[in-house]
């Protein structure tokens, strides 16, 4: 939406054995909160929460080639109310481009991933993998990044 992805935030509890209801989030009992979020025109390819921030993996929508980025939305665990985030505010930050490659390597998903001793590196795998990412039949390499540190 002009440049903006939007995040639903909900939260789920088990009414009964298996089944899964929209618990209410809000003292009014409203079921989900809206956040908008200035992502360049990209969409959400993936997220998870790091440190009480959550880490945004960017993308083209669909099957578009396309720049790719990492973003961070600062402290998003303490907000309580629906927000648009804009890049040039204190709450969102741009922290990496991804190579591009047309037609190939497409970032899909992004997890914390520790390595070589760093905690604040990050997994990520692509969809259409180029076939320099797959050795043989059995493997498929993915890229380690390390989290720069907030400014």
């Amino acid at each position: 939406m002009r440049g903006f992805a939007i995040i639903l935030e909900i939260e789920v509890e088990e009414t009964k054995p298996g089944v899964l209801a929209l618990k209410p989030i809000e003292k009014d009992g409203q079921l989900y909160r809206k956040h908008f979020i200035e992502l360049d025109g990209l969409g959400i390819r993936e997220l998870f929460l790091h440190d009480g921030d959550l880490i945004i993996l960017g993308g083209p929508t669909m099957d578009l080639n396309g720049a790719m980025r990492v973003f961070r939305l600062k402290n998003i665990e303490k907000r309580t109310e629906e927000m648009i985030y804009w890049q040039e505010s204190k709450h969102l930050e741009v922290m990496f481009d991804l190579p591009i490659k047309v037609g190939t390597d497409k970032a899909e998903g992004i997890a914390h991933f520790p390595c070589l001793g760093q905690s604040d590196s990050v997994l990520i795998v692509y969809d259409s993998p180029a076939p320099e990412r797959r050795p043989n039949g059995n493997e498929l390499l993915a890229d380690v990044f390390r989290l720069k540190s907030e400014s």
